[in-house]
């Protein structure tokens, strides 16, 4: 099942989360601001290292309560755990899905702390054929977040019977305005649920022409990808 994120909106207004975000496969504190990851030619994602750069981090407590995306369901049940239940992915069929943060802190590095760090790892990385490469610029750390979705995704997810009750998940299902419920995940501590990649390419040619200059590009199109085995 792969797996991506991108907006329904073209453009997002001010407050609401711009271009280029996307969720982790499931909430994580292993992958802060410098963590470098490939997806290699099968859509597969690696973990290749993690650099230290100097982190600033902020709450953000004027962004908007609620966002809206499109995700499959599969990509769904994977944020909140659920793979044992059978969640389909409803085929290429997207679902709109609103989603809020509770508590959000945003995590970020500057353009010179990412380079003091990033540019002498490059001049040593390994590079994979048929292999994309990216960083990770900065972050979005969550206590807990709030779906709200249709009663058709959560039939999808296993329905309310297989879904209510999962405390062991931090789970905890509403029953909303007509056809729309709130399915909210407690976090055991605070993790990051969304992060901004900037994509590792060739820039130019190094020194005297015979070396490829690689450096950072920002990521215009939504990645897709499958978790690998580490």
């Amino acid at each position: 099942m792969a797996f991506s994120w991108f907006r329904k909106r073209d453009k997002a207004p001010k407050g609401m989360l711009p271009d280029g975000w996307h969720f982790f496969a499931r909430p994580t504190s292993l992958e802060p601001p410098g963590t470098i990851f490939r997806i290699d030619g099968e859509r597969r994602r690696f973990r290749v290292h993690k650099l230290d750069p100097a982190v600033d981090s902020g709450p953000e407590p004027g962004m908007r309560s609620f966002d809206t995306v499109d995700l499959r369901a599969g990509i769904v049940a994977r944020l909140l755990g659920l793979e044992t239940l059978g969640a389909s992915g409803g085929g290429k069929q997207r679902k709109q899905v609103e989603f809020e943060l509770k508590e959000p802190v945003r995590e970020s590095t500057t353009e010179e702390a990412i380079d003091r760090v990033l540019k002498p790892y490059l001049s040593k990385m390994e590079i994979r054929k048929r292999n994309r490469y990216f960083v990770v610029r900065e972050t979005r750390t969550a206590t807990a977040m709030t779906y709200r979705i249709t009663k058709e995704l959560l039939g999808e997810l296993g329905g309310e019977g297989a879904v209510d009750g999962l405390g062991e998940l931090g789970l905890e299902l509403s029953a909303g305005r007509s056809g729309v419920y709130d399915l909210c995940q407690e976090f055991p501590q605070r993790l990051a649920v969304m992060f901004l990649p900037e994509e590792i390419a060739p820039v130019g040619q190094g020194l005297g022409g015979d070396e490829t200059e690689l450096g950072r590009l920002p990521v215009t199109a939504p990645l897709e990808w499958t978790e690998g085995e580490e």
